[in-house]
C-alpha cells in the first residue's frame, strides 16, 4: 500500500512542465514539495533551434538554466544564471533518464556527472505526477538525435566535422550539437525540406534568406501548407517562397523506394519490407511542438547528409555526390542535404506500460485525459472515463486533450489547468475539479529573417514584422528571471 509522502513529480521541464514547477512552488501546502525529473540540465526555446541552426554566433542562447525554476517570483532579468536550480526549502532537481513509471514511483538513471551521494536513490515516490513529456521530435531539432557522423564535412577538418559524442543533457553538447547543424547547412549546395507544417516552412525561408544562392524545395504531402489554420496562411507563405526561389512541392511525398537501408543496419527503423530492407514511415506533417523527453527512436530515412544518423546512401546518386529522389508523383529532387521535419510521435511509452488502455493509437499515441487532464481509458460508447491512476495528469503533447494544438503556449495553460485540481484533490474537494477547453488555434511563424504571420484566437494576423534575428530569445531568460548579459553558463 502506498504511503503518503507529500510529493508531486513532475515529469519534464520544457514549456508545460516549467509552468507546472512554477504554479505548484505557489500553490501547493507548505510541507509538500516538488520533484522534477528532467534529462537535460537547461531549458532548450524548441522555436528558435530551426533559426539558429541557420545563423552561427548564437548556439549558447536557446539553452536556459533552471537557475529560477522553483523561485516563480524572481525579478525579470535580473539574476545571474547559475549552472543549477536554487535550492528552495525541500523541492528538488533530478538530472537524469527516466526508466519506468509506477502507479506511485518513478525509478530512474541518473545523468548528471556531478559529485552526488553515492547511496542516492535511483526512484522517487510521489503521491501526484504531472507528465510532461511532450513528443519525440523531428531530427533537425532534436539535440537528443542519435548521431555518429555529422557530415557533410567542415573545411580543413574543424571541430564541427565528423564526430559527434554520445549526447548527455548538458548545454556543452547542445551547444556542440546546434554548431554543427550550422556547418552542415552552410556546407550544402541544394537542400530539401520535407514537410511543410510551421518547422519546414521556418526552416525553407531561412535558409533562402540566409543563403539565396542555395537551391531548396520544400515537399509537402497536402494541399495546403499549416493544415489547420486558415488558408491565407498558405496563400501568404506560398507567395513568399515564390518571392525566395524555393521550390515548392504540394500534394506528393518522397518516393521512400528510393532509401534502402539494410535490415542489418545498427540505423535499421520502420518497417521490414519484402526484400529485407527497412522502410522508415513518413507521418503527415506536423508542427514543432512542446517537447521531447527521450532520444528520437526512428530515424529519418537514409541520405548521405541527413540532420540525422548518416545511414548508406540513396540507390539514385549523382556524380557531384548529391542524391536524386523521387516523389510518388514522378518528379525529381537533386539534394545534397535532407532536413525531414516529420514525423513527431508523443512520448507516452512510460503510460502505456503503467496502463495500456490509455493510449489513443489513432492520434500518433497520446494519452486519454479526462475534462479535468487526468490520465483516462476510453469507454465503450466513446466516452473518456478516469483511468485507475486518478493522481496522474498529463500535459502538454502528451495529451490526448480535446483537439488542443500540440504548442508550447497550449501545454503552458494546461499545465496550470491541472496544478490547480492537483491542489484541489490534496484539499478535499474533489468535486471542484476543473474541465479544460482549448482555446482556438493561433500560430505565429517567421517567413525569413524579417517577415512573420500570424493567426489569434481573434483572427488577426501581421504580414511583416521586423523580427530579432535570435527571434526574441532574450525574452526567455528574462521571463526565467535571469538577466541575459551572459548567455553562456
Amino acid at each position: 500500500m502506498h504511503q503518503p509522502t507529500k510529493t508531486v513529480v513532475v515529469l519534464g521541464a520544457s514549456y508545460g512542465g516549467h509552468r507546472a514547477v512554477h504554479q505548484l512552488v505557489e500553490r501547493l501546502p507548505e510541507d509538500w514539495r516538488v520533484v522534477v525529473i528532467e534529462r537535460n540540465t537547461h531549458f532548450t526555446h524548441l522555436y528558435a533551434l530551426p533559426r539558429l541552426a541557420i545563423l552561427r554566433g548564437h548556439e549558447h542562447k536557446p539553452f536556459i538554466p533552471y537557475t529560477k525554476l522553483f523561485k516563480p517570483k524572481a525579478c525579470p532579468g535580473r539574476a545571474p544564471a547559475t549552472d543549477l536550480p536554487e535550492s528552495v526549502k525541500g523541492h528538488d532537481f533530478i538530472h537524469a533518464n527516466v526508466t519506468s513509471v509506477e502507479a506511485h514511483r518513478i525509478n530512474f538513471t541518473r545523468l548528471s556527472t556531478r559529485p552526488c551521494d553515492l547511496d542516492a536513490p535511483s526512484y522517487v515516490d510521489f503521491d501526484y505526477l504531472v507528465y510532461a513529456l511532450g513528443s519525440h521530435l523531428p531530427a533537425p531539432i532534436n539535440i537528443w538525435s542519435p548521431s555518429r557522423s555529422v557530415g557533410p564535412g567542415t573545411p580543413n577538418g574543424s571541430q564541427d566535422s565528423l564526430l559527434l559524442d554520445e549526447h548527455d543533457g548538458t548545454k556543452t553538447k547542445s551547444r556542440q550539437w546546434l554548431r554543427t547543424a550550422h556547418s552542415r547547412i552552410k556546407a550544402a549546395t541544394s537542400i530539401l525540406v520535407v514537410g511543410g507544417g510551421a518547422l519546414g516552412v521556418q526552416f525553407a525561408t531561412d535558409i533562402a534568406d540566409v543563403y539565396p544562392n542555395k537551391a531548396v524545395t520544400l515537399v509537402h504531402s497536402r494541399d495546403q501548407l499549416l493544415p489547420g489554420f486558415d488558408k491565407w496562411m498558405h496563400d501568404t507563405i506560398t507567395n513568399r517562397l515564390r518571392e525566395m526561389n524555393v521550390r515548392l512541392l504540394l500534394n506528393t511525398r518522397i518516393d521512400l523506394s528510393s532509401f534502402e537501408i539494410p535490415a542489418s543496419s545498427p540505423y535499421a527503423c520502420g518497417t521490414p519490407t519484402s526484400e529485407g530492407t527497412c522502410t522508415p514511415d513518413l507521418s503527415p506533417t506536423l508542427s514543432s511542438s512542446d517537447l521531447s523527453e527521450s532520444p528520437c527512436p526512428t530515424p529519418p530515412p537514409a541520405s548521405p547528409h541527413l540532420l540525422s544518423p548518416t545511414l548508406p546512401p540513396p540507390v539514385a546518386q549523382t556524380e557531384d555526390s548529391r542524391v536524386t529522389i523521387s516523389t510518388t508523383d514522378g518528379r525529381e529532387i537533386h539534394a545534397d542535404l535532407i532536413l525531414f521535419c516529420t514525423g513527431q510521435t508523443h512520448n507516452t511509452s512510460f503510460l502505456k506500460m503503467l496502463s495500456p488502455e490509455s493510449i489513443n493509437h489513432k492520434s500518433g499515441s497520446a494519452a486519454y485525459v479526462t475534462p479535468s487532464l487526468q490520465l483516462g481509458v476510453k469507454a465503450d460508447n466513446g466516452e473518456v472515463r478516469l483511468s485507475g491512476y486518478p493522481h496522474i495528469f498529463v500535459v502538454g503533447d502528451a495529451a490526448d486533450a480535446f483537439g488542443a494544438r500540440k504548442s508550447g503556449n497550449s501545454a503552458w495553460y494546461q499545465a496550470e489547468h491541472a496544478v490547480r485540481n492537483v491542489v484541489r484533490l490534496i484539499e478535499g474537494r474533489d468535486s471542484e475539479l476543473e474541465s479544460y477547453t482549448p482555446p482556438p488555434a493561433a500560430i505565429k511563424v517567421s517567413l525569413g529573417l524579417k517577415y512573420a504571420i500570424n493567426q489569434t484566437s481573434a483572427k488577426t494576423f501581421q504580414m511583416k514584422e521586423d523580427c530579432c534575428e535570435t527571434l526574441n530569445v532574450n525574452n526567455m531568460w528574462s521571463r526565467r528571471g535571469l538577466s541575459s548579459d551572459d548567455q553562456t553558463v
